[in-house]
């Protein structure tokens, strides 16, 4: 019975041809949406029993065999299709592991945390209603305020006050 459950978990990546019904979101640099997506990506990936192939190996990591680069391909092939096409020449290495592109992912986007926290915040500091309705005031506010909370800046809602 475990050989037939293993043997069911290596294969359902396989039954998986669109990534984006999963994982609904482009990660992106300018949206900032990186924790939204790995959190989803991670969940698939587990669900799938692949999550392995996002972790990096070690010494003792035994040589590849030809099922998990199999499997390590469509890991990271689900990881590029849900990049934009922007990150996606940033990324994209020859011969790189699918936990590779998810740690190279993690650096650059980890990198450009800090400021892109100051341009946000110095963005709510200075937002003007101009011509805008209430609402899309209120909107636009409310997706900067996201936005630094995704990227772990939560703003104090007293500077409202």
């Amino acid at each position: 019975m475990t050989g037939t459950c293993s043997s069911f978990v290596a294969d359902k990546p396989t039954t998986t041809i669109n990534i984006k019904n999963a994982v609904p979101l482009v990660v992106d640099l300018d949206r900032m949406n990186y924790d939204i997506w790995r959190e989803l990506f991670e969940t698939h990936s587990i669900g799938y029993g692949v999550s392995d192939h996002l972790q990096p190996s070690t010494e003792k990591s035994p040589a590849p065999s030809d099922e998990w680069i199999r499997l390590d391909s469509i890991v990271k092939s689900w990881i590029y299709n849900t990049f934009s096409h922007s990150l996606l020449h940033m990324i994209l290495k020859k011969k790189n592991t699918a936990s590779g592109v998810w740690n190279d992912l993690e650096k650059l986007l980890r990198d450009n945390k800090g400021s892109k926290s100051i341009q946000l915040d110095n963005k709510i500091r200075n937002i003007t209603i101009g011509d805008s309705s209430i609402t899309d005031y209120c909107t636009h506010i409310k997706s900067l305020v996201d936005l630094l909370e995704n990227l772990d800046n939560p703003v104090d809602m007293g500077i409202f006050s």
